[in-house]
């Protein structure tokens, strides 16, 4: 028989509008959950007064996740429509050691029901912005995830949790920079599709089939918790070793290049079509480096130097 606290945890008492699964956390990872959603106390008193080991394991856990990587993240919900929900959403932040919560439009805030669901994570709470729209919330940040089982037209890449969590974790370590907006839809309807079209990437926490809805603040814990997790063990998976090249220094280079390719005469002046653009975009999606710049500069130079039969080079 399920006790009272995984059952709320596993069943929606204000939808979210994604797909949820809990079982795909550990069992420490749920039972956190179970203590956070639904003990009156503050997240540390129950770690204190229960099991005094578990909670310097849940420390570790979060205290591993590197701060590059948790100060880039920004939680944004999307009309909250229930203050409680926004109070719980910054106790789950606060938790996992997330700070940064977005709010665009909420129905009612600042709210007595959510300062008592913040408990311990007011400065969390007091230190929330609120945005008149959600463009304005996302306007600083270079990388938008959405939560939601809202299906797309157009394909994006889909991950659970887990997946998502450490691939962003990767990234942060390989020094990818920016900030990241995990956001958040209605408790009732989620996000519109105008809404996901801000959205690179979607997240779907995948369910047992029965109820696919989730409380909002127990979505934004599930986040928080494979986050903190992903970023103790991450791994680059690229080594950042050089700071991208300016946008001056890649015109320079396309003009080098169509000097070139035009000397080997691959590129037709007379007609063009789409060679250079198709060049630009694949060139600027590599975002190159000043030494990888250096290289192709010099295979250029080369090119050159064998069509003048090496004369002198043009200044």
């Amino acid at each position: 028989m399920k006790l009272p606290a995984r059952r709320a945890a596993e069943t929606a008492i204000l939808t979210s509008g994604c797909t949820k699964r809990l079982g795909q956390l550990s069992r420490r990872g749920l039972r956190a959950l179970e203590y956070h959603a639904m003990s009156p106390e503050p997240a540390e008193a129950v770690h204190e007064s229960s099991n005094p080991a578990a909670a310097e394991v849940d420390a570790k856990v979060v205290a591993s996740a590197p701060a590059n990587l948790r100060s880039q993240l920004r939680v944004v919900l999307v009309e909250p429509q229930h203050p409680g929900n926004i109070g719980a959403c910054a106790r789950a932040m606060k938790n996992f050691g997330l700070r940064e919560l977005a709010l665009v439009a909420p129905q009612k805030f600042p709210h007595a029901d959510a300062s008592a669901m913040a408990a311990n994570a007011g400065d969390v709470l007091d230190a929330a912005k609120v945005y008149p729209s959600l463009q304005e919330a996302l306007a600083d940040c270079s990388r938008v995830v959405a939560s939601s089982a809202r299906p797309r037209y157009i394909s994006v890449p889909v991950s659970t949790p887990r997946e998502w969590a450490q691939t962003a974790a990767n990234r942060v370590a390989a020094g990818e920079g920016g900030r990241i907006a995990l956001l958040f839809g209605r408790e009732r309807t989620g996000l519109t599709n105008d809404e996901l079209d801000y959205a690179h990437e979607l997240i779907v926490i995948p369910t047992g089939g029965i109820d696919s809805s989730l409380n909002l603040a127990a979505a934004v814990q599930i986040l928080a918790y494979e986050i903190g997790l992903a970023a103790g063990a991450a791994i680059p998976d690229r080594i950042v070793d050089d700071e991208p090249v300016d946008q001056a220094t890649m015109e320079r280079f396309y003009t080098h290049l169509e000097r070139a390719l035009i000397g080997t005469r691959f590129l037709d002046p007379e007609h063009p079509r789409f060679l250079m653009r198709r060049l630009r975009k694949l060139f600027g999606r590599t975002a190159p480096s000043a030494n990888e710049m250096s290289i192709l500069r010099g295979i250029l130079t080369s090119i050159e130097d064998v069509l003048r039969g090496f004369g002198p080079r043009p200044k």
